[in-house]
């Protein structure tokens, strides 16, 4: 699709969202989920207050994590306790997603599933189990709404236990201060531009923004790592389901997933100590063990 200029990122989502309506329309009704919105609530952030950054005059990296190690770079260094194990971290990683994809609805904005997320997507619809966070994208204007009216708020969340335990959650969304910079600084030091936050454990959802950069490439969009994308392989978006909550996914999932993984991340069966079993239509640990 190409741009009619001067459209604005704003506008631009708009029309291209509404290109995507009538796949919207095959979705399941909301209440049919079992997590309706109103259990979603955003409340003072005074649990976190103390532990936000506060950004420097110079662009230095905002948001840290508990060290630099696999098993650590996937926890907010401010709420991290000790690391989840190989077990549980999936359902950590289930109640992140589906409060961070229903927050976004009831706020009627848009993201779409990206990188890890978006392989883990085209297999199953879920995280596959040796992701330890999940990744979505955004315009830069959506980001920026966020930013201005919902940056560093605290959003209450529950959900019940197949035992009957009814469980309360509390999410912080923490976006970049120096989220409008052209670049990433220096090392890539900001190249995330927002998290979604498990405040009992530093778990989290990395937020990046795509924007048009280049003037020489229109109708390219990137983000602040250096992955781009040609804008009619994002738009119109794919209405789907993620951990069996409504989202987005891009348009050609299949060359960007190629462009990024390599053509062998759409029909490789083993990967990462796992196994593909076409018949649970799941990736399962080899040896049969949960215990990593």
């Amino acid at each position: 699709m190409k741009l009619l200029a001067p459209l604005t990122a704003a506008l631009l989502e708009l029309i291209l969202l509404r290109t995507a309506a009538g796949a919207i329309a095959q979705q399941r009704p909301l209440d049919a989920l079992s997590l309706p919105l109103r259990r979603l609530r955003p409340v003072t952030s005074s649990a976190a207050a103390g532990k936000l950054a506060v950004p420097e005059d110079t662009p230095q990296k905002y948001f840290s994590e508990a060290g630099s190690t696999m098993s650590l770079v996937h926890y907010d260094s401010r709420f991290f306790k000790q690391v989840i194990s190989y077990g549980d971290h999936r359902v950590v990683l289930h109640h992140l997603t589906r409060s961070f994809l229903v927050m976004m609805e009831k706020y009627e904005q848009t993201s779409w599933l990206a990188h890890g997320s978006l392989l883990g997507w085209w297999w199953n619809g879920r995280v596959m189990p040796w992701d330890f966070d999940v990744d979505v994208q955004m315009t830069d204007a959506t980001l920026e709404w966020l930013g201005v009216h919902l940056n560093q708020t605290e959003h209450a969340y529950w959900y019940t236990t197949a035992s009957g335990e009814r469980v309360a959650k509390k999410y912080l969304l923490d976006v970049n201060p120096h989220f409008k910079a052209p670049d990433a600084g220096k090392y890539l030091a900001n190249m995330i531009d927002g998290r979604w936050i498990d405040m009992d454990n530093g778990m989290f959802i990395d937020i990046t923004a795509l924007r048009q950069r280049d003037p020489q490439r229109p109708g390219e969009w990137s983000c602040k790592n250096h992955h781009r994308y040609a804008e009619n392989d994002i738009w119109p978006l794919q209405a789907t389901t993620f951990e069996g909550t409504r989202t987005f996914a891009p348009w050609n999932v299949n060359k960007i997933l190629a462009q990024e993984y390599g053509e062998a991340c759409l029909t490789k069966l083993e990967h990462e100590g796992h196994y593909w079993s076409d018949s649970e239509k799941e990736w399962v640990i080899n040896g049969g063990s949960e215990a990593r």
